[in-house]
């Protein structure tokens, strides 16, 4: 038994009177004036946005070194965050880059961390307790790190 539906093929079709050729002419008219102001319209978005664009560049541009490694290599991920909130001195925050690159795979051109380290440190000293963490793994890497690489050597003999 075959199917049917319960349609017929005029259900499909757009059921508009055809066009004179003076109303296709003049349809014709309104559809090129659109796409030209169409068109006008996105040529002066798209130079819109170039200036805009060009006046971010420029005011990123006129910043310190620092302040621009900083938005260019920090705020991508960090975008949200105040640095200034940290009261990290300079060592503090090299440990954080060299910890951000090693583990998090953040990654700095030669000569890109004293300028960034010299911007989030802004004149701030470690306080004492910061100093005596620091020092003390320092100490604390200096004993292990050669220790679990004398280990490692002894396993591979």
């Amino acid at each position: 038994m075959p199917a049917r539906a319960e349609m017929d093929s005029s259900e499909y079709q757009a059921g508009q009177r055809r066009l004179s050729p003076a109303e296709r002419a003049r349809e014709g008219e309104r559809l090129q004036r659109e796409r030209v102001l169409e068109a006008t319209r996105t040529r002066e978005r798209e130079a819109a946005e170039a200036r805009e664009r060009a006046a971010v560049a420029a005011a990123l541009a006129a910043r310190p070194l620092g302040e621009r490694l900083v938005q260019t290599r920090c705020r991508p991920c960090h975008g949200g965050t105040d640095f200034d909130a940290y009261a990290y001195g300079w060592l503090r925050w090299w440990a954080v880059l060299l910890r951000m690159e090693w583990l998090n795979g953040a990654r700095f051109e030669a000569g890109e961390r004293r300028p960034i380290v010299a911007h989030l440190a802004r004149g701030r000293q470690p306080d004492a307790a910061q100093l005596a963490g620091v020092v003390a793994v320092a100490g604390v890497l200096t004993i292990l790190v050669p220790a679990v690489v004398r280990r490692m050597r002894r396993r591979v003999r």
